[in-house]
């Protein structure tokens, strides 16, 4: 009978350790949101994601990373000339969040091929 007692202890502590886990998940904000950017100033950032477009210039290469939220930020790298990315590349990228014509923008200072 005792036995008894304490498995249904150890399971209802259980289901309350749990649904308090979710609930802090839901409230907590781990990683920097589109709208997190927009707030920032000028600062350096690392982000991670999937390339979904990459357009080449002389002097730029446009990179569009879809992150793990699902939120689409434009990424610049000046100087690509030993650059060998292409679309469906997850990357990590470290740069300086700027801005230009109103939108947030990161201007890539270190990118990391995470996979191809």
């Amino acid at each position: 009978m005792q036995e008894k007692h304490i498995k249904r202890i150890a399971f209802i502590l259980t289901l309350l350790g749990l649904s308090i886990l979710y609930i802090y998940a839901q409230e907590a904000d781990l990683k920097p949101s589109l709208e997190s950017l927009n707030q920032l100033p000028s600062s350096k950032i690392t982000l991670q994601g999937k390339i979904t477009t990459l357009e080449h210039t002389d002097k730029v290469t446009f990179i569009t990373l879809e992150a793990q939220r699902q939120e689409i930020t434009l990424v610049l790298i000046f100087n690509p000339e030993s650059l060998y990315l292409k679309q469906g590349n997850v990357i990590q990228v470290q740069g300086t969040i700027e801005e230009y014509n109103g939108k947030k923008e990161i201007i890539a200072d270190k990118i990391t091929l995470l996979s191809s």
